[in-house]
């Protein structure tokens, strides 16, 4: 009959007393968190989200965040790190829902209609003998 040994770092009163010693943990993870959900909005609204990094660490915690963010919405994300060192991070399989695809087509339409509202058209009036 084999034993049920477990490490004595696995048991929970040691994770708890590591808790106790790091009280800056949970801060760090409800800071995370707070980071996953709003890349879990941009990816909501807008499918892919790109996001400042100064270094490795930082880099890795947005890829990281970025992971649990698909997971907030339960859809399969990719993440990677751009030449300029940002973090990219985008649902690769948006467009296989057809509503998806059709809330993003009219989303683009809105605004590039707001854009062409505000400033005109992109083109000079040719009709009046403008310069060609």
């Amino acid at each position: 009959m084999a034993d049920r040994v477990r490490r004595i770092n696995s048991a929970p009163t040691a994770r708890r007393q590591a808790r106790e010693q790091r009280p800056w943990a949970d801060e760090d993870a409800h800071a995370s968190e707070t980071f996953a959900q709003r890349i879990a909005d941009e990816l909501k609204a807008q499918g892919s989200a790109v996001i400042a990094a100064a270094d490795d660490a930082q880099r890795e915690s947005a890829r990281k965040a970025g992971r649990r963010a698909g997971r907030i919405l339960g859809r399969s994300v990719r993440t990677m790190v751009l030449s300029d060192g940002r973090v990219a991070v985008w649902e690769h399989d948006r467009h296989a829902n057809p509503l998806q695809a059709r809330l993003d087509e009219q989303r683009a339409t809105r605004i590039l209609d707001e854009a062409y509202r505000r400033n005109g058209p992109l083109l000079p009036d040719l009709s009046d003998g403008g310069p060609r």
